[in-house]
């Protein structure tokens, strides 16, 4: 009997490439996105750093003056310390809010008569402390009395108020953008969401019509075979119903991963967003309100509401950072760490990883051991991977040792992080160099051990991680034909990460990137 020969599926390739398509198009959405929203945030930044360069200058000529009149009323020079100061730091101000506007014409025009008026009361300031040198108390409180001083201090004030107002309309500007970009980036994810459920749709229908078309062979096979046993066909149909189970699981761990990430992406960004929005209405309520209080006259209440609305700009320039943060963590995630391997001591980079965890202030409450293995030597590295890997191992260390200081009431407690190198043999006898990372923090629940390397997963407060640190590190550990564990520390109480790298691995061994 003469079997068909089944000719593969039109509809098995359409629906193929519409799935590849709207994974291309689904990504691209996804990086336009991202760069719409971060090009947005770092435009709405700007007007309000205008806005703290702007209150700065102010609140360096009020400080000038203050101690001008201290002198002029005690004769004491000390008071005259702000005064010194001002000319260089008024000109280091200015020359940053120079920088800032240079893109906003209608700002750069009021730049020369703001300047003028800066000297013109540097130069009064200057003029009434001569004439108490040279004349004497009265003359100099002559000049005060005359109220230019004043006049010129109110002009600075009209038109550093009009460059912050300025300032604000332009950051709503840019803050309505952004919102307007959220939205079409989720009705985007969603349109090709939909797409490509239709297309896993379509690839499920045509998976089910090859399969019922095997099906058929199948049973003419089994009629022109006689000769062949009944448990050989049971183990072939068998096989056939293992083969389809194992694409079936494969096809469900692809779709929850995606919808891991995707819920991901969603929570960590919407966070941020979500006080951006909060902290912009509640300022658009204040500046109403400052609007009707400057009408009635009432200076105090201004000031006040001056002062919610500096608070206000803070908090939304923290979560605009954040969400940057977040969106920088995602991209270096999504690309991995490239980079030439090149011998590289341990010591050195754990050194230097040390330092930029701590930051340029240090951390002189915690203290950190150090316990090195002379006899590692130099190892196949990328420096700058390992260096990302030891420093984000580090921070979560100092984070959490932290996190015990301020909840503990024993006030002896002393924060530690131990840092050790040691030369070993893994399972398979290869010569390793483990890196362990210790601290005395409150450690991490046995439960929740498994999930630290996922992606987005973190156990740090809102706002204090993007869950990505250690999922990064794990792939770069990994990259390196190494491994990284998480764990309870026995010396400290603490947690504990153990990092193995092998001391020698051949290059065909390892990916050319170190990430996922």
């Amino acid at each position: 009997m003469t079997l068909p020969t089944p000719d593969r599926s039109l509809a098995t390739r359409l629906a193929a490439a519409i799935f590849v398509l709207v994974l291309i198009a689904n990504a691209a959405v996804m990086v336009q996105s991202v760069r719409t929203l971060s090009n947005g945030f770092d435009n709405a930044t700007r007007p309000a750093e205008v806005q703290r360069t702007l209150t700065r200058l102010l609140q360096t000529l009020l400080d000038a003056e203050t101690g001008q009149r201290g002198y002029l009323l005690t004769g004491d020079r000390s008071y005259l310390e702000p005064y010194g100061t001002a000319e260089a730091r008024l000109e280091s101000l200015f020359a940053r809010l120079t920088d800032l506007v240079s893109w906003n014409e209608l700002q750069v025009d009021r730049l020369p008569r703001l300047k003028q008026t800066i000297d013109a009361k540097m130069t009064e300031l200057d003029q009434t402390i001569r004439l108490y040198d040279e004349q004497g108390q009265a003359a100099a409180l002559g000049v005060v009395r005359s109220g230019a001083g004043e006049r010129t201090m109110e002009s600075l004030r009209e038109q550093i108020g009009t460059m912050q107002e300025e300032a604000r309309r332009v950051r709503a500007y840019y803050a309505a953008g952004v919102e307007r970009a959220r939205r079409r980036a989720w009705l985007s994810l969603l349109a090709t969401n939909g797409a490509l459920a239709l297309a896993l749709v379509l690839m499920g229908a045509a998976i089910r019509s090859n399969l019922s078309r095997r099906e058929k062979d199948a049973a003419l096979l089994r009629e022109s075979n006689e000769s062949l046993s009944t448990a050989l066909a049971s183990r072939e149909a068998a096989l056939a119903r293992v083969q389809a189970m194992q694409g079936q699981l494969v096809q469900q761990e692809k779709l929850a991963s995606m919808g891991r990430l995707t819920a991901g992406v969603a929570h960590e960004i919407k966070n941020p967003l979500n006080f951006v929005n909060n902290f912009a209405q509640l300022s658009t309520e204040l500046v109403a309100e400052a609007t009707e209080a400057l009408a009635r006259g009432d200076h105090d209440e201004t000031e006040h509401i001056l002062q919610d609305l500096r608070q206000n700009s803070a908090a939304i320039l923290t979560h605009g950072q954040r969400a940057d943060e977040i969106v920088q963590a995602m991209l270096i995630h999504a690309r991995g760490v490239k980079g030439e391997r090149s011998q590289t001591s341990l010591p050195p980079l754990i050194s230097a990883a040390v330092a930029q965890a701590l930051g340029p202030e240090g951390a002189p409450d915690v203290r950190i051991h150090r316990e090195d293995d002379p006899e590692i030597g130099e190892l196949p590295l990328v420096p700058s991977a390992v260096a990302r890997l030891l420093i984000n191992l580090i921070q979560n260390a100092l984070h959490a040792v932290r996190e015990r200081e301020g909840m503990s009431m024993d006030a002896e407690f002393e924060p530690e992080i131990r840092i050790t190198t040691r030369r070993e043999t893994d399972r398979q006898r290869r010569p390793v160099a483990v890196v362990r990372v210790e601290d005395n923090g409150a450690g991490i629940p046995d439960a929740l051990l498994p999930r630290v390397f996922e992606p987005f997963y973190t156990t740090k407060g809102p706002g204090s991680g993007t869950g990505l640190g250690l999922s990064l590190s794990y792939d770069i550990a990994v990259g390196h034909g190494g491994s990284l564990l998480a764990g309870r520390s026995e010396r400290l109480g603490g947690a504990q990460f153990t990092l193995t790298l092998p001391l020698a691995v051949a290059d065909a061994d390892l990916p050319e990137t170190l990430g996922r």
